[in-house]
């Protein structure tokens, strides 16, 4: 069996966009609702939604390699709070 993936938003005490967790064969990706990205996603229905779905797939792909990352956990996760960070000054 492969993964299933389920995407869900919450107040993280991290500031990082993202945080993906593998949870007994599924791969649950959390969006930071403080993050301004999450923002800048929740658009007008219509080409948005496209746009999202894509983003969607990218971070769970993201999300997929982090906890697949053998070893390299901890320098993925450094790199997706770095991320994140820019992300936001980005945004700001």
């Amino acid at each position: 069996g492969g993964l299933s993936y389920r995407i869900q938003a919450e107040d993280l005490e991290e500031d990082c966009f993202f945080v993906p967790r593998l949870r007994r064969g599924e791969l649950v990706v959390t969006l930071n609702r403080q993050h301004p990205f999450l923002d800048e996603l929740a658009q007008p229905a219509g080409r948005a939604d496209r746009m999202r779905q894509t983003l969607e797939l990218v971070l769970l792909a993201a999300a997929r390699a982090e906890v697949r990352g053998n070893g390299q956990r901890a320098v993925l996760a450094r790199f997706r709070r770095r991320w994140g960070n820019v992300l936001a000054a980005f945004l700001s």
